[in-house]
């Protein structure tokens, strides 16, 4: 099995210096989970022969939102175009369900830099019109979400690991708070942040800590990560959390919207907060502090900011010293402890792939490829394609990619949050 990385160079290699794409007979369009997508991006390019071409927004192909491939596939050389544009879990069922159309979310074509090999899109490239979606990979079950009918088809493909991560604590004035003691979260604690926030000494048990505010930051409602964080946590899966942003990000007009997440800054300290700001989530309307980022790469961004010693948090608050908390998978988990978080244990217990393979570590959920039943007479060479992408998936890119492979598992759960019983008993 060849690489990605082996993969993209023979693309390269083959002179594909625009990734302006010819029209091949299939074009399928894949939105859903933004947890999972490392994995989906790099099982893409797998099921492709060498000499596809590609384009994506952003710093790296498998972690970006927006990508585009064009080639044929390994297995039955069907020439096929994909399109994806990772927007969360949850809102990607409803696109299936609703047939709710995406505008500015399928690229038409790209441009690769000859000198870097980054095939960075820039605002000036074009997107098809409205359109919707044919696969969506969700991190919950149909049934968890509102959108249960009509009923999807179901692939399950791998299982997806959660962390929560306390944000960055370098302070840009100095301080004697405990922070730093801040290691493990327990469900209670969890519900109790989702629901407005803790003082510290809840996580300390200094009772110096009592001043110190402890606020979440959190998911937009179309991500199947809040939904498993809200299950998982027993808080509901349609509870009302208050979330926040820092106040320079929830500013930024992004291209989701004002208030959205989907431009976080990368650097700066943080010196303010704000519930996060109410906006519409696909065709529902969300209220300040209900919302949240439209992106987990986003919210970790944040999370690896440093902040003041005291923050102004804009809801009657007023100046306190305040440190952040977010929940986020793996993969994003990883960039925010890159950039200055780190990783909470969770009841005790840290994340590995041993300890969710064996049942130690339950904040996790099953990771479902889904398409509609009519797929394969609507699109039947995108059918074909949909389910060499999932055996991908299964057989290499779920453990390849971070995330954890179904054989691996020796544990399973019916539902999001659900007891987690022996399989090898069974």
């Amino acid at each position: 099995m060849k690489t990605l990385k082996s993969l993209v160079l023979a693309s390269l290699a083959l002179g594909c210096a625009s990734a302006a794409l010819a029209a091949p007979t299939a074009i399928i369009r894949i939105t859903g989970s933004t947890a999972f997508r490392t994995a989906t991006n790099a099982a893409l390019a797998h099921i492709l022969n060498s000499g596809f071409t590609f384009a994506f927004i952003g710093s790296t192909y498998t972690g970006s939102n927006q990508a585009i491939l064009s080639g044929t596939t390994i297995i039955g050389n069907i020439p096929i175009i994909i399109k994806t544009n990772f927007t969360g879990s949850v809102g990607g069922v409803q696109t299936l369900t609703q047939n709710l159309t995406e505008a500015n979310a399928w690229l038409v074509n790209g441009t690769q830099s000859s000198s870097s090999g980054v095939a960075l899109v820039t605002a000036s490239e074009s997107f098809d019109a409205a359109t919707t979606a044919d696969i969506a990979m969700s991190d919950s079950f149909q049934g968890s979400t509102l959108f249960g009918s009509p009923a999807l088809k179901d692939s399950v493909v791998g299982v997806t690991a959660f962390e929560w991560v306390r944000g960055n604590i370098t302070l840009s004035t100095s301080s004697t708070q405990n922070i730093a003691n801040l290691t493990n979260i327990t469900t209670l604690q969890a519900q109790d942040l989702l629901a407005g926030g803790l003082p510290l000494k809840q996580f300390t048990g200094n009772p110096a800590d009592e001043n110190v505010v402890v606020a979440v930051l959190g998911r937009d409602p179309d991500s199947g990560t809040r939904l498993v964080t809200f299950a998982e946590s027993g808080f509901g899966i349609f509870g009302a959390p208050v979330q926040y942003m820092p106040s320079d990000t929830a500013s930024i007009s992004g291209s989701q919207g004002l208030g959205d997440g989907s431009g976080a800054k990368t650097s700066g300290t943080i010196t303010s907060l704000v519930p996060a700001p109410g906006r519409t989530v696909d065709t529902t309307s969300v209220s300040a502090g209900q919302a949240g980022y439209f992106s987990g790469g986003n919210l970790a961004k944040d999370l690896g900011r440093p902040i003041n010693a005291t923050l102004d948090l804009q809801n009657g608050g007023g100046l306190q010293p305040a440190f952040l908390i977010g929940y986020l998978g793996t993969s994003d988990a990883a960039t925010a402890i890159g950039e200055g978080g780190t990783a909470l244990t969770y009841n005790g217990v840290a994340e590995s792939a041993a300890n969710v393979e064996n049942g130690l570590y339950t904040f996790w959920s099953y990771e479902h490829l889904l398409t509609r039943f009519s797929l394969s007479s609507t699109n039947a060479d995108g059918a074909t394609v949909a389910a060499q992408l999932a055996n991908q998936i299964i057989n290499t890119d779920a453990a390849a990619s971070g995330q954890i492979a179904l054989s691996s598992m020796t544990v399973g759960r019916a539902v999001e949050g659900g007891p987690v019983t022996d399989t090898r008993q069974q």
